[in-house]
């Protein structure tokens, strides 16, 4: 018999560093690229980073239980603020 014991981690983030330069694919430039982190059994939260051609872009995974549209805000109000310190992370706010 196989015993389960709780997961002692609830999250994951990988960064994939990428090309610096754009590229090409079938005679048209790339524009942006996404990372898509999978799920993993016991782990219901991934985080993604990809940087592509002088930006970075980020993924939130999530099972569907957990509150992935709040964990996505606050991850984009921190890498706002780490792209434009001297701004306020959501203007009108």
């Amino acid at each position: 018999m196989i015993r389960h014991s709780p997961s002692l981690i609830n999250l994951y983030v990988t960064n994939v560093p990428g090309p610096e330069a754009p590229l090409w694919f079938a005679g048209a430039r790339v524009r942006s690229a996404y990372p898509l982190p999978p799920l993993t059994a016991g782990v219901p939260l991934a985080l993604g980073v990809l940087s592509y051609a002088g930006s970075s872009t980020l993924t939130v995974t999530g099972a569907s239980s957990l509150a992935v549209d709040a964990v996505a805000g606050g991850a984009r109000t921190a890498m706002l603020a780490l792209h434009f310190p001297a701004l306020p992370a959501q203007p009108g706010r």
